[in-house]
Parts: structure tokens; sequence; C-alpha cells
């Protein structure tokens, strides 16, 4: 990792940890490899979060954390969420909040993945 990853990385922790002591409750926004990246990172950080969401539900739990649908009724509009999917899903993401209205997003940069947590 050279200066410039590192500068990023903090950054990014900067916002994760600013992002969650704003919001009482935040959620992370996919379930897979980029998702538990994130939630490892949150870890790291000390930083508490509700659990996981997915646009159509695939699992119950990942590594001991609850996974909901986005269209769970305990989700609500002004709670705070980590987009953390690849780049190809982004875009599809953003317009499923849209869609459902939820405007209070950050997302998970793809540069953070790159490094060992």
């Amino acid at each position: 990792m050279n200066i410039d990853d590192m500068k990023e990385f903090n950054e990014k922790d900067n916002e994760i940890v600013l992002f969650c002591r704003k919001n009482q409750n935040v959620w992370i926004y996919g379930a897979g490899a980029y998702g538990v990246k994130c939630l490892n990172r949150m870890h790291y950080l000390n930083v508490d979060f509700k659990g996981f969401i997915e646009t159509k539900k695939k699992h119950d739990v990942i590594q001991g954390v609850e996974v909901r649908c986005i269209d769970d009724n305990n989700i609500k509009k002004e709670d705070g969420i980590i987009i953390a999917v690849g780049q190809e899903y982004i875009v599809n993401v953003l317009n499923e909040l849209k869609q459902r209205h939820f405007i209070n997003y950050i997302c998970f940069a793809s540069s953070v993945l790159r490094t060992n947590t």
C-alpha cells in the first residue's frame, strides 16, 4: 500500500465512523464479499450497525450478523446505509434505494477492498 492509498483508506475510515455516529441505525447494503469486508472494517473501527440488507434476501445470517430484505419494515427511510457491493451492482443498488426513497447512504469505496483487514 502506498502513501496515497493509506490517505484514501484513512479518509474512508473517518467517513464511515462519522456516518455511523451521525445515524442511530446503520445497515450494510450487500451481504457478499464486499459486505463482509465492510463488516470486518466496521468491527476494526469499533462502530455499531444493525445488520446487512439485500434487495432479495438470500441469507439469514452472515458471520453472526442478521440479514434483512430492503423492504423489511424495521428498515426506516432515515436509517443510514453503507453500500458495499461490487462496481457492477452499484447503479442497481442506487436505483433500488432511490425507488424506495432512501436518501441517507454512502459507498464503501472499492479501493478499501484491496487492503487486508
